[in-house]
């Protein structure tokens, strides 16, 4: 919302992510989350669910079809400087058996 704050020319107040991150927590999940009786919000929870789902299965087909693969249809659509790089070095400090001492 800050970048569309920006560029509908808002105050300098409303062009910082945090200050819409504290107007929607305000406004939008405290009222939610004061609700006596949470079965109101039933129905977006398993829209959002099923929104989940949807996606997950959709990255799932596109993995496995290798569609984004190095040869896949969709990889040379992305352009080189947003292709992801997975680099198995990135990992290492993930697997470090003294993370936890």
């Amino acid at each position: 919302f800050a970048s569309m704050a920006s560029l509908a020319g808002a105050p300098t107040l409303l062009r910082s992510p945090n200050v819409w991150i504290g107007l929607i927590s305000a406004f939008v999940l405290l009222p939610l989350c004061l609700l006596r009786d949470l079965s109101s919000l039933a129905f977006g929870s398993i829209l959002g669910t099923a929104g989940t789902i949807y996606t997950a299965l959709f990255m799932t087909l596109r993995y496995f079809d290798g569609s984004y693969a190095a040869a896949g249809a969709f990889h040379s659509a992305i352009a080189p400087a947003l292709q992801p790089k997975f680099v198995s070095a990135a990992a290492k400090p993930l697997l470090n058996a003294k993370i936890f001492v």
